[in-house]
């Protein structure tokens, strides 16, 4: 086991693994097999898919399992995983805040399969709180190439990479705020659609042209020394 392993927890993400594992197959015995499971909604509540049972409750703890094996032997798959022992609680939090949205996920879906189906609203509030999270860890974390804001700019220039997501993850937070207050204010429809897609543009797409231009900016003082 190596630095990295030892230093990142899981432990969070392990249980709601075990959570998301265990919805399923209480999903799966108590649910009747040829019953239509809503799988996506549009984003007035409308479904738009639907699968079986054993595929719907099946899919996300399938994903989480990879996730966990990708992230135990994160040396392997990211040549800077060494970075990562800087920021061990950074991973651990956003690794627990994207399996807690997975979790969700699938309680939502073991409800609508159950005949219970829960507002997609809730759904929407969750993914601010999971920008809000993400953004609080943002400047904790270290150069990678599987978590944060991967431009060609922030991965060439630890600098670059530093202001980047310092300027991030104030972005990602009030993204996450302004997602939760159009949840609460405009709820389900045309109007919180289109908010909705706006809002993540400008929280992704600031940090990222801003790591652009502290790009050039660092460029410009090198070829002036």
């Amino acid at each position: 086991m190596t630095d990295v392993e030892k230093k990142v927890s899981f432990k969070w993400a392990l249980v709601l693994t075990a959570l998301t594992i265990l919805a399923g197959i209480y999903g799966i015995l108590t649910v009747d097999l040829n019953t239509a499971v809503p799988t996506s909604w549009d984003f007035d509540g409308t479904i738009t898919n639907y699968d079986s049972p054993l595929l719907a409750l099946t899919v996300l703890p399938i994903i989480q399992v990879i996730i966990l094996l990708i992230a135990c032997k994160i040396n392997v798959f990211d040549p800077r995983a060494e970075n990562l022992k800087a920021s061990p609680k950074a991973v651990s939090a956003i690794l627990t805040a994207i399996f807690a949205l997975f979790f969700s996920l699938q309680i939502f879906m073991l409800l609508s399969a159950k005949g219970m189906p829960a507002s997609i609203n809730a759904i929407q509030i969750l993914i601010g709180f999971l920008f809000i999270v993400i953004g609080n860890y943002f400047g904790k974390l270290k150069s990678s190439f599987i978590l944060g804001i991967r431009t060609p700019w922030t991965l060439s220039s630890d600098t670059v990479w530093r202001k980047t997501h310092r300027l991030g993850g104030k972005t990602f937070v009030a993204g996450g705020f302004a997602l939760l207050l159009t949840a609460l204010v405009f709820g389900n429809g045309v109007i919180y659609k289109w908010l909705f897609f706006s809002i993540i543009a400008v929280t992704v797409a600031v940090p990222v042209l801003y790591s652009w231009y502290i790009w050039q900016q660092e460029n410009k003082d090198i070829q002036q020394k």
